[in-house]
């Protein structure tokens, strides 16, 4: 763009750059009130809209059928209120789980589940309702275009925030760092298999998995009781830390810290592992532990599978995923609540990259 002055008298660069200046500031008052203005209540109708149907206070129910062409694992339904799954009858039929036979149970009456990604997307999608509204209380009174502009981008913010948190979980709303409680089934869910109830890419699906309780020392065995980490996590947290070092002498000098270790918990009870081994001789005889070569031959499989969880009795577990099976709902509401999200942040972008625009020149 190019912008002419017509003076009568002869302007220096300081002159110039004043009139530069309000020239820019003209044309973004222009650009908020002939272009922007227009477009903010449909655009704060749409989030009402979306923020109402993860409302804790709107009760309608949306049963929705669990099953997957590809796999025969899982069936069943869910019914979704809110953020909340309210009911929930499943069956699962996997060779690695309940002795190959199909489980069936139902969540009990009064439980419920928090899809916590649902929780993120409300607050995010409020906390852009609430700049939206500071900008539209002000627009009589002539608020700064700095202002205007942070006000903006903090909208932007916030449906980015929205957005992402229906398109992928964080780690901790899955296993191991969370899982749903056995209790909460008829008949328990048993320690052996996990349920997470997770949003991908706008889709509510549950993801099954199977899994197999380490036996074999020392990988099973929980060495730091206060922060609940087996072997196995020790030396991966070693292994991250001394880069520089072979991974074989890391795990060669935490075995010989485990040996002195198991000298002196001797004669401390049956809370270092698993207690699959069922006898306090068993978990601590040494003729159960491999020798180093073996250790160290074995180490991969074990590093990069074992995952530590706590069970329903507040006892750490070491596990590994033997089978794992992912089935997607269709639910209307939630896919479109993504897209309207999706559209609006393109909007509110584009909004904000022509204010920025406008402001440099």
């Amino acid at each position: 763009m190019t912008t002419q002055f017509h003076t009568s008298r002869k302007l220096n660069p300081q002159d110039i750059s004043v009139l530069v200046s309000q020239q820019s500031k003209n044309e973004i008052g222009w650009y908020i009130s002939e272009i922007i203005a227009n477009q903010l209540d449909p655009i704060k109708d749409v989030l009402v809209y979306c923020k109402r149907n993860l409302e804790e206070s709107n009760d309608t129910q949306y049963k929705l059928p669990l099953s997957s062409h590809q796999s025969e694992v899982v069936k069943g339904t869910l019914t979704r209120e809110n953020f909340k799954i309210t009911e929930l009858h499943m069956v699962i039929h996997s060779p690695h789980f309940n002795s190959g036979k199909k489980f069936e149970f139902v969540m009990k009456s009064q439980e419920y589940i928090i899809i916590r990604q649902l929780l993120d997307c409300h607050d995010a999608i409020e906390n852009a309702i609430h700049y939206m509204n500071k900008i539209m209380e002000n627009e009589e009174n002539e608020h700064t275009t700095e202002l205007f502009m942070r006000y903006i981008d903090q909208i932007c913010t916030q449906l980015k925030l929205a957005r992402e948190s229906l398109a992928h979980p964080q780690p901790v709303y899955e296993f191991p760092q969370l899982r749903n409680p056995g209790t909460i089934f008829e008949p328990v869910f048993p320690k052996t298999g996990a349920l997470d109830f997770i949003i991908n890419e706008g889709e509510l699906s549950v993801e099954f998995k199977s899994l197999k309780i380490v036996e074999k020392r020392p990988w099973n065995v929980i060495i730091d009781q206060k922060n609940r980490l087996s072997f196995a996590d020790v030396v991966r947290k070693q292994i991250s830390k001394m880069r520089d070092m072979p991974m074989n002498r890391i795990i060669s000098d935490e075995y010989m810290k485990y040996i002195e270790w198991r000298k002196q918990h001797t004669n401390e009870g049956n809370h270092e592992e698993n207690g699959i081994s069922g006898t306090i001789k068993n978990m601590f005889s040494f003729n159960g532990d491999p020798s180093l070569s073996t250790l160290i031959k074995h180490a991969n499989a074990y590093l990069e599978t074992s995952i530590t969880y706590i069970d329903d009795d507040n006892v750490p577990f070491v596990v590994q995923v033997a089978d794992r099976c992912q089935v997607v709902t269709s639910d209307p509401i939630l896919l479109s609540i993504s897209v309207k999200l999706e559209s609006i942040d393109k909007t509110m972008t584009r909004i904000s990259k022509n204010l920025s625009s406008i402001s440099q020149i």
